[in-house]
């Protein structure tokens, strides 16, 4: 399947960059690699956020994200390539959330509440 027009929305720009990451997946449709990670990358930042990396396991993630422990492996090599794509999805959301949220604020107490 071809690779779909960029679209505009701050969460699907953030895929896009999970998908272009140097992460490589066993998968040759792009779509369906987008799907997948993100529902890995979803499971991955909960847990991550509330275990921690060390703590959590891949087969946790698989439970949490619906899918087989095989299947991960499929759409990611390791759990530090999941936990790349983990920080790179938290870093876009921020990199696209944020500025919007501090616009016109200039209260440095208000910014940080913000």
């Amino acid at each position: 399947m071809g690779r779909k027009a960029a679209a505009t929305d701050p969460e699907t720009r953030a895929i896009d960059t999970i998908a272009a990451a140097s992460v490589v997946s066993h998968s040759s449709d792009v779509d369906l690699t987008q799907r997948r990670r993100r529902q890995i990358v979803g499971a991955a930042v909960h847990l991550f956020a509330r275990k921690g990396y060390d703590r959590t396991t891949m087969q946790e993630i698989a439970k949490r994200a619906k899918i087989s422990a095989g299947l991960i492996y499929h759409y990611a090599r390791t759990k530090e390539d999941v936990l790349l794509l983990a920080l790179m999805h938290v870093i876009n959301t921020y990199r696209e959330q944020v500025p919007p949220a501090l616009a016109g604020i200039t209260d440095p107490l208000e910014r940080f509440r913000a």
